[in-house]
Order: structure tokens, then C-alpha cells, then sequence
């Protein structure tokens, strides 16, 4: 589990994307997941992606819907060392790992 304490005492948690996995995270990949997300949650492709992920995404993060969009944006894109490794995350470092890839996904975006 990433729990680190710092200099006070205080825990807190700490995960960063490993580099050779954030390199996957394209202005391409942005694009295929938002349609593949819209796909799996019956949702519109036509909103506010960036709004949508920085204000909404919690009630979706941990889901098998959104499993299932990283899933297929992966073997569309051919980023099965992506999907590798999610699949060997904690669950605790896999709600970090979504997270990250919402941020950067909506960095993409912008």
C-alpha cells in the first residue's frame, strides 16, 4: 500500500504512474477511453470531458464500466502492457492508478 508518513508524522498516500506505463496515456488514448467510457456508461460523447472528470469521475472511478472502457482502449490501441499492469494492482493502488489516469486523460484534453 503506498501510505508513506512524512517529516511530521503524518501519513498520507503516495502513487505516481510508473513512466513506462504513463507513456501510453496519449492525446489518441484520451480520446478512444472517452468513447469507450460514453460506450459502456450510455452516456453522450458530446459534454464536457474535462468537467466531467475533474467534478464527476468518483461515482465512476472504481467501476467495472470503467474497467471494461480501459480494457478496450488497450487492446484497440495495442497497450496491452497498460492493461497488464493495472490488472496487477491492489485494489487500493488501482483507485489511485484511476485517478491519475482521469488527470491525465483530461490533460490530454485540454
Amino acid at each position: 500500500m503506498p501510505i508513506v508518513e512524512d517529516e511530521n508524522g503524518r501519513l498520507y498516500y503516495d502513487y505516481d504512474m510508473p513512466d513506462d506505463i504513463m507513456k501510453f496515456i496519449t492525446k489518441e488514448f484520451a480520446d478512444e477511453f472517452i468513447k469507450q467510457f460514453a460506450l459502456e456508461f450510455k452516456m453522450s460523447k458530446n459534454r464536457d470531458w474535462v468537467k466531467f472528470f475533474r467534478k464527476e469521475s468518483q461515482y465512476y472511478c472504481a467501476t467495472h464500466g470503467s474497467y471494461i472502457a480501459l480494457k478496450k482502449t488497450s487492446e484497440i490501441l495495442g497497450c496491452s502492457e497498460l492493461l497488464e499492469y493495472y490488472e496487477t494492482l491492489e485494489w487500493y493502488d488501482s483507485d489511485m492508478f484511476n485517478c491519475e489516469l482521469y488527470d491525465l486523460v483530461c490533460e490530454k484534453l485540454i
